[in-house]
Order: C-alpha cells, then structure tokens, then sequence
C-alpha cells in the first residue's frame, strides 16, 4: 500500500503506518479472521504552492479479501484513525476494501454512525448518484468484465471540490493490465472553505 508523491511540490509534515488489526501499531499483525496481515499508509503533505492552506493527510489501504469480519473491523479502524489524525486537514483515501456499496463495511465507513456523519463521502457515487449496470472494478485481466461490485473506492472531505470520477476502462487486445479496473478522481481545494 506505497503512497508516492513529488517532493518539488509537497512537504511531508507526518507520516507512518498502522495495521489492521486489535493491536494497529503492532508491525505485521493480524486481526479478527483476516487471512493475510492488512495494513493502512498515511502520510501528512503540505503544499507548497498553497503554503497557507490545510495540510493534505492521504492514506491508502488493501482490506482482506477473504475476511468478512476483518473487513468490517479494518472500516471502523481506518475511519477512527481518520478522525485522530486527519482533524482540520484535506483527506484522501484510496485503496481496494474488497467490499460492495451496500455491504457492512461501506456503511460503516461512510453512513452515519452513532449519530455521527462519516468524515469523507464515496467520490464516485458522490459524481454518479444513480448505481448502474457497469460499475464493478475487479476482472480476471478480461476487458469485457465491467458488471459486479465496485470495490475500490476514492474517498475524500469537505475541503475538497470533487469535478470528476471514473472506473478507467483502458484495455489492449481485450487484457487488462491489472485484476482491478483502476478507479480515479479529480478534484480541488474548494475555494469556499476557510483557511486557516
């Protein structure tokens, strides 16, 4: 789960690793009926062409694919450690949750719980309110695999302006180069929230 970014462009301000799992800060740690250690990178970014604006806290993740519990676990995991780490930045979350829109992990990172709004919306289905036919994002390297379970996600906050989202369909000779359609975003600082 590497995160990359441009050095010319970001400061790196705090950053490190959690794992998910009953004991996160336990290096390669397995929790609940997870059948692989799973993990979470985040890094804390400022920008440096926009010195004055929130910090940009970015985490990316794989949940496990064969633990159902685990699964559930690692959501209410990653959106904790959000709202203990994330407080009053910009926050980006990618990864694949092996999870569907309508299962208990989705729900649990982004509905309401405890009388509490998610700290980040689904930026697909924020841009594609309506769910279609042709939204699944895993294939066995076949190009007319597009029907199934969306299960890669792009999740970002307020201070964010979402202007785009897509599952990118590229394929050669009817292979894909990877099991999972990539899924992507674009968005920007939204200019009606205050800085700080």
């Amino acid at each position: 789960v590497a995160l990359f970014y441009r050095r010319d462009r970001f400061e790196k301000l705090d950053g490190g690793h959690f794992w998910l799992s009953e004991t996160p800060e336990k290096p390669g740690s397995k929790g609940w009926d997870t059948s692989l250690p799973r993990m979470v990178t985040w890094v804390k970014l400022k920008d440096l062409k926009q010195p004055q604006a929130p910090s940009i806290t970015f985490f990316n993740t794989h949940f496990d694919h064969m633990g159902k519990q685990a699964r559930l676990e690692s959501a209410k995991l990653l959106r904790k450690k959000i709202e203990a780490v994330a407080a009053d930045t910009a926050v980006v979350v990618t990864g694949d949750f092996n999870s569907a829109e309508a299962s208990a992990p989705y729900q649990a990172f982004f509905g309401e719980q405890a009388g509490k709004h998610s700290p980040v919306v689904d930026a697909f289905r924020t841009m594609h309110p309506e769910r279609g036919n042709e939204e699944g994002t895993t294939t066995p390297f076949k190009a007319s695999q597009v029907s199934g379970a969306r299960i890669d996600w792009i999740a970002v906050n307020s201070p964010w302006k979402i202007t785009a989202a897509a599952i990118d369909r590229t394929s050669k000779d009817g292979r894909t180069p990877s099991d999972h359609w990539p899924v992507t975003a674009t968005i920007q600082r939204d200019s009606t929230t205050p800085q700080p």
